[in-house]
This record gives C-alpha cells, sequence and structure tokens, in this order.
C-alpha cells in the first residue's frame, strides 16, 4: 500500500491578512494556500511546517491523516473564550489535551489519537475532514463539549476486570473519573456521527484484564455494564457501525 497523507488548515471567523498569507507559503511549497484553507497531499516525505503557529496566526482548525496512523484534530479558540476550563475536564493530558496561550483565555485544543496503521480503520475522504469537522468548533465554542465527550470516551479506554475467572460476572469501571455528561447527548448531529468514525477502533472499546495476567487485550462490548451506561449508550448511537 503506498503512503498516503493530508493535510489540511481551515479560517473560520475570518480570512487571514497578507502577512499571514506570507508566512503559510513559506511552511510549505507544495500547499495550496488561501485566505480561509491551506492543503496539501503527500505521497512521499512529511508536512515540516510549524503548525501551531499557523494556528496561532489565523487558521482555526487543523486536520493531519494518514494511512499509516496520523489521525489528528487541532482547533484554535482566540482570546475572550469562555470555557477554557470545562475543556480541561475532557483531557487526559495525553491523547486529548488544551495548550492554553500565555496571555487571556484562548488557546490549542488538541485530539490525537495514539496508534499505527493497524490500529485504525482507513479512511477514504479524508479530504472531507476538515470541513465536516467545523461544526464541532463552533459547539465547543459556545460552550457544547459533546465533541470531547465523545473523544474522551473513545481514547481514555475503560477496564474490566474478571473477577471470578474466565466464566464468571465481569465488572466495569475506568481508572479516570467520566467528566461531566453534557446535556443533549440524544441529539445527533453529522460532525459527532463524522468523529466518531475517525476513531472507530478506539470508541467503545474496553480492555479485558484477568487479575491473574499481566497482558491486556482489547474487547469490544455489545452493551454497557458500565454505571454510566446511559451515557455510554446515549454517544455510542453517534457512530454509525
Amino acid at each position: 500500500m503506498s503512503e498516503y497523507q493530508w493535510i489540511e488548515f481551515l479560517a473560520i471567523e475570518s480570512p487571514l491578512d497578507s502577512d499571514a498569507i506570507e508566512f503559510m507559503q513559506a511552511q510549505s511549497s507544495r500547499a495550496e494556500v488561501d485566505r480561509w484553507r491551506f492543503t496539501n497531499e503527500y505521497n512521499f516525505g512529511s508536512f515540516r511546517g510549524d503548525w501551531r503557529e499557523m494556528l496561532r496566526r489565523g487558521y482555526d482548525l487543523h486536520v493531519h491523516y494518514s494511512n499509516f496512523g496520523n489521525r489528528s484534530l487541532c482547533m484554535r479558540f482566540p482570546d475572550g473564550f469562555e470555557f477554557s476550563e470545562q475543556v480541561d475536564d475532557y483531557t487526559d493530558g495525553e491523547q486529548i489535551w488544551w495548550e492554553g496561550d500565555e496571555t487571556g483565555t484562548g488557546g490549542l485544543l488538541v485530539i490525537e489519537p495514539e496508534g499505527d496503521a493497524g490500529t485504525f480503520e482507513p479512511i477514504w475522504e479524508a479530504e472531507s475532514l476538515a470541513s465536516d469537522f467545523v461544526a464541532l468548533w463552533h459547539m465547543i465554542l459556545r460552550g457544547d463539549m459533546r465533541p470531547l465527550y465523545l473523544a474522551y470516551l473513545g481514547l481514555c479506554c475503560w477496564d474490566i476486570v474478571d473477577r471470578n475467572g474466565e466464566n464468571g460476572e465481569s465488572e466495569a469501571y475506568s481508572g479516570d473519573e467520566e467528566p461531566p455528561v453534557p446535556p443533549g447527548l440524544k441529539q445527533s448531529h453529522p460532525s459527532l456521527d463524522r468523529l466518531g468514525n475517525t476513531l472507530k477502533s478506539t470508541v467503545f472499546c474496553w480492555r479485558l484484564r484477568r487479575k491473574d495476567q499481566r497482558k491486556c487485550k482489547t474487547h469490544r462490548l455489545a452493551r454497557s455494564t458500565s454505571t454510566n451506561g446511559l451515557s455510554l449508550a446515549a454517544s455510542r448511537s453517534w457512530v454509525k457501525r
């Protein structure tokens, strides 16, 4: 299978000015760049631009997808963003993190699953990811944390401990406390569906671990056995199977 990478940046609120355009053009000699969008497809080599600075200088959303494991979503929220503390409730510091600005309330929100080519199912329409995720940016900007709750459940896997042997009953628990359950979980949205499918291989996966074994294996549950089963079931309904 040949190598494939898709890099895209979008400006959502306002177009880039001339100074910002000049900076963006210097990040890649092969990219298509304008005041609203930056795109580049790679079949060899990699993007070496400064994605953080590109978001700070004008673009609001960035997607990086590759068929060998990368699938990151990065969002920039400006000074005046009112929900940075709420966002922090849905981060784990590894696969979901918030990088606040030195001054003000703005910052970068990054969702970056860990994995390789065998971890995820392929995405065949990566060129539409960024445009499909614009609605997620608007949701979070107004304090709707459903996208982050879905990402947290998908990436911060839960554990199932077999307390009574191979044929005994299992009890589900999470290593970390579940973040606040946001309102509106029963309301579906195409962008939430797309996010769920992007994280499909790890969404609602559980680690099956016996007390007398050190190794874990991933196991998908047909139904939730968590005490938070209602919220999990509502979130699971967004994911296309």
